[in-house]
């Protein structure tokens, strides 16, 4: 992160702002360093993913979303595109087995281009 402070100064990130990121990744690559201290067979892995990904949830939504808020007026693009990068897509439903992609509400599913 040091190697990029001054581009992340120019986007508006403050000191406090990327100490507030590096806490954010510590406690991130903490919570996966405990993957390898979880029970073996597959309902404790379970758990673990669970876990992991409610962790991860918890940072994003209570740490790094609101310390990208902060960035909104000075930067509306980079809030924009941060958004956009946000939504999470399901990828397995975007396409039929007939390689066309399903229909949109309020509109036909789309057929396949022939190049």
């Amino acid at each position: 992160m040091e190697a990029h402070k001054a581009d992340l100064v120019d986007w508006g990130a403050t000191d406090d702002d990327i100490a507030e990121a590096r806490a954010a990744i510590k406690a991130y690559e903490d919570s996966l360093a405990k993957r390898n201290s979880t029970k073996a067979g597959h309902e404790g892995e379970r758990q673990s993913i669970e876990s992991m990904f409610a962790t991860g949830d918890r940072l994003l939504n209570r740490q790094i979303d609101k310390m990208v808020k902060k960035l909104k007026k000075k930067n509306p693009q980079f809030f924009s595109d941060y958004e956009a990068a946000r939504e999470i897509r399901d990828v397995a439903a975007t396409r039929k087995g007939d390689g066309s992609t399903p229909a949109q509400p309020g509109g036909e599913g789309t057929e396949p281009s022939s190049k």
